[in-house]
């Protein structure tokens, strides 16, 4: 690819999000409804806590594949991150009345596979996949459906919306007992896709933040920033993702990142160094929250070829440890790798074959043989400046 046409692909890359995943969480809406296994819980890391989302590898096998999950996230770190960024039970929130089965049950097996001594980190967003509006309404067959009157009318600011979402996030706090809680997820995008809704955002944000730090004093209530965009290295406006991230730092207990360098400029020709890492990390002074964070350690080729991820086992180790080394330096709370094994499989059996699956496909620490990577041994030892 000549460098011109590689300028032109990364800008159109770095815009890409994660609106093709929802289909994906859909379909895997089904597997949480197992019980549970044994568990094998490490002593605590005593300066932060490494963890991973329990995303599956595989739906043959389900049962099996999860206890797998589970138990790497046992023995290979610290915490256990659940990541709700789908939909809203918005009527039954809004009303406290029984959510729908699904949506229970999923929590319940959660809850069950939680390895006992680890930390726990739980993540809601009232914001969609898309990140350009109201999340979606949870349906009582656990899937997304668009919104309905009158909720397709509201904004962020209605009372209903700020009722409801403090109900549903309560809810949460009261049914998991965390020790971290996110009340948004890559709010900043919302900002960039959908700026005229972003007033009305920061105060549904200043709302619940404020009520639910009546009720739960000593819990971190946050929300997650993607960390390229605020710092310069995608198509974003900086000034704009500054502005952002201002308007919040009133209403958010920590400085919670997503940090993919695949979707930013850096796309995987080159790792972030332990200095670019420390500058986004730097830029308030909160605590920090790594809440999702990954690097493909393998080739894949996308959209035609106009996108090319040069991953390496090589590159993936390196990003960890530039990254571990960055946060030895500010006060981290914890980090957070997306998925523990490669999907592979899934899409496979799925038959998923938008490319967007693959931005994430190959980022665990784990093959889709389930070898274990350089990474790993990274991890675990949390390298020292």
């Amino acid at each position: 690819m000549q460098p011109r046409q590689k300028a032109t692909s990364r800008a159109k890359f770095v815009s890409i999000r994660k609106s093709s995943m929802k289909k994906l969480l859909f379909l895997l809406a089904f597997i949480w409804v197992a019980s549970g296994c044994g568990k094998n819980n490490p002593e605590p890391d005593t300066s932060f806590y490494l963890g991973f989302t329990p995303f599956p590898y595989s739906v043959t096998n389900i049962e099996q594949v999860m206890e797998d999950v589970y138990s790497k996230i046992a023995s290979d770190g610290s915490l256990v991150a659940h990541h709700f960024d789908n939909g809203i039970p918005w009527n039954e929130a809004l009303n406290n009345s029984t959510y729908p089965t699904d949506l229970l049950n999923d929590w319940a097996y959660r809850k069950s596979m939680t390895p006992a001594a680890h930390k726990v980190y739980v993540a809601v967003t009232p914001i969609n996949i898309d990140r350009n509006g109201l999340a979606p309404n949870r349906d009582e067959n656990g899937g997304d459906q668009p919104l309905n009157a009158p909720w397709n009318g509201y904004s962020f600011n209605d009372t209903e919306v700020k009722t409801a979402f403090l109900n549903y996030c309560k809810e949460v706090v009261d049914y998991f007992n965390p020790d971290y809680l996110a009340i948004g997820i890559e709010v900043n995008l919302l900002k960039k896709l959908a700026p005229t809704k972003w007033d009305a955002y920061v105060e549904l944000q200043s709302f619940v933040y404020t009520e639910l730090k009546k009720v739960y004093p000593e819990l971190p209530v946050f929300v997650s920033y993607t960390g390229f965009d605020l710092a310069g290295y995608t198509d974003a406006n900086q000034q704009e993702q500054q502005n952002a991230l201002n308007d919040l730092l009133p209403y958010t207990d920590y400085f919670g990142l997503s940090l993919h360098p695949q979707t930013s400029s850096f796309i995987t020709e080159t790792v972030p160094s332990v200095d670019v890492l420390k500058s986004i990390l730097l830029q308030t002074s909160k605590p920090v929250a790594i809440c999702e964070t990954s690097y493909p350690a393998q080739y894949a080729s996308l959209y035609g070829g106009t996108i090319e991820f040069n991953g390496t086992p090589a590159k993936q180790k390196q990003y960890f440890e530039n990254l571990l080394k960055a946060c030895k330096v500010v006060d981290t709370r914890f980090v957070v790798n997306w998925c523990v094994q490669d999907y592979d499989k899934l899409l496979d059996e799925l038959n998923l074959t938008d490319d967007v699956y693959l931005i994430w496909r190959d980022t665990g620490f784990y093959d889709e043989n389930g070898n274990e990577r350089e990474v790993l041994a990274v991890w675990k030892s949390k390298p020292n400046l």
